[in-house]
């Protein structure tokens, strides 16, 4: 039951995706962003997802268009078909962090890095 989950064991979670992130335990790639309030029209928004254990994850950075403004980060629980969003973690410690992990694992920075170095695997 979701009621019984606690900010540590959301926080947890999101740690843990993380690891497993940052390990290639979970393969991201980009994906559509969700699109279904007014402030979508203003926003501009990058969404990366993967499957975890039957379900599709979301995880999704939003700027105000034209603006400066901090971006915001959301991660979702998609259904079995990846548009209906079963669950959005609230704002806890992490999601920008995982945020950025998936970002940079996705363009593989990584190895473009490790090759300017002459450092190929």
């Amino acid at each position: 039951m979701i009621s019984a989950l606690t900010k540590n064991d959301l926080v947890s979670a999101v740690h843990n995706l993380n690891t497993l992130t940052r390990n290639d335990n979970l393969s991201w790639r980009t994906c559509q962003p969700s699109s279904t309030n007014l402030l979508s029209l203003i926003t501009n928004s990058k969404s990366y997802c993967t499957e975890y254990e039957g379900r599709t994850l979301r995880i999704t950075a939003s700027f105000i268009t034209g603006t400066k403004e901090q971006a915001s980060y959301k991660l979702e629980i998609l259904d079995q078909q990846g548009g209906k969003t079963l669950y959005e973690f609230p704002n806890v410690q992490g999601i920008a962090d995982l945020y950025f992990t998936v970002e940079i694992g996705v363009a593989n920075v990584e190895n473009i890095i490790r090759s300017l170095a002459g450092k190929r695997d």
